[in-house]
């Protein structure tokens, strides 16, 4: 069984789905096994059927309850669905959880901007810069989403607080000198609108 799902997550790696299916199958794990329901969610992910995806997630997160990487996963699946609300709740509660998982903070992060919540974005990922492994990637993103324009939102530009908050975040930020200068180009398209 572990060859056929170590040749599972190869051809997932390859996006090849129906290989990584075909390895599945040769695992011979029994359907109600969380580790065929997991394999089966990111077969579902690889194809873009994020419903199947969520279905399979949903019964590893019954097998293994508290374990937070279905419910991360099971963010992702709502957030593919425009499901904003539980895709908010899922990432949220890993993120609060346990802040060190990136992919939670950086996916809230997301999903209140796709919402039109730039504070509540810049927010989060202010928190995770707290987290040394993202602090870097995380102070980045803070400026980034302090200056975006949120297409469809009633506060589509961003604020004069907005602005300030990217200048002081980009002060002492360690990047090479083309990424700040980006992140400087971005401020000022924003200053400028």
């Amino acid at each position: 069984a572990g060859r056929a799902l170590a040749e599972s997550r190869l051809a997932l790696r390859r996006r090849d789905p129906e290989l990584a299916e075909r390895a599945l199958a040769a695992a011979g794990l029994p359907d109600w096994h969380w580790l065929h329901a997991w394999y089966s969610g990111l077969i579902a992910l690889a194809r873009e059927d994020a419903r199947s995806a969520a279905r399979a997630f949903t019964t590893v997160r019954e097998a293994l309850p508290g374990e937070l990487i279905p419910q991360l996963a099971l963010g992702l699946c709502a957030e593919l669905r425009d499901d904003l609300a539980a895709a908010r709740s899922h990432y949220g509660a890993v993120f609060d959880t346990t802040p060190a998982l990136g992919a939670a903070g950086f996916g809230l992060a997301r999903v209140h901007l796709l919402a039109g919540e730039r504070t509540e974005a810049v927010g989060t990922a202010v928190r995770l810069a707290q987290e040394f492994r993202y602090e870097r990637e995380a102070r980045v993103a803070a400026v980034r989403l302090s200056v975006v324009i949120l297409e469809g939102s009633a506060h589509r530009e961003p604020t004069g607080d907005d602005l300030e908050r990217a200048r002081a975040g980009l002060d002492g930020l360690d990047v090479d000198a083309a990424a700040a200068a980006a992140l400087r180009a971005e401020m000022g398209y924003a200053h400028f609108l």
